[in-house]
């Protein structure tokens, strides 16, 4: 894999372009940004995983150099445009690493493309709020509720 920087564009299932980045060579490693950012929120930390991995970072569609279409956007839109970036690259599997919106996007490409992530690392981040749409995502159905553990006893010495 080459070591020069690549800034290319996908396209999305939908047809929106998608500016995405990729960096260094090595395990390919998916950098997801926040909320409203573009893939210069990585700027100050990118090179230090360059040891390892190239890293690939993008623009959500809405920001940076990726198209503006209407709406609606989600994070699971955003989850299947990540999949559309790595399709580009021929990418079967990274890993991805998502801080706080983009750990969200993280999580749905976890549930929605399990084969597709190595290892997934997860930064000031939470599941999204319930909603008609995300409430519960396929796969979660299968899981299996937790045992609550077991009922404390009170030991008499």
């Amino acid at each position: 894999m080459s070591t020069e920087p690549l800034h290319a564009h996908a396209r999305a299932e939908d047809g929106t372009r998608l500016a995405y980045q990729r960096h260094g060579a090595g395990r390919p490693l998916v950098l997801l940004a926040g909320q409203a950012n573009d893939h210069h929120w990585w700027d100050g930390v990118r090179e230090d995983f360059h040891a390892a991995h190239s890293t690939i970072t993008l623009d959500y569609r809405g920001t940076g150099d990726s198209g503006k279409p209407d709406g609606p956007y989600s994070t699971q839109v955003f989850a299947d445009d990540v999949i559309a970036v790595l399709d580009d690259l021929g990418i079967e599997r990274a890993d991805v690493y998502g801080t706080s919106m983009g750990g969200r996007v993280a999580q749905w490409i976890a549930v929605r493309h399990p084969h597709r992530v190595g290892r997934l690392v997860l930064g000031c981040t939470s599941p999204a709020a319930p909603t008609p749409s995300n409430a519960t995502p396929p796969s979660a159905a299968r899981w299996p509720s937790p045992t609550p553990p077991p009922r404390a006893r009170r030991c008499s010495t």
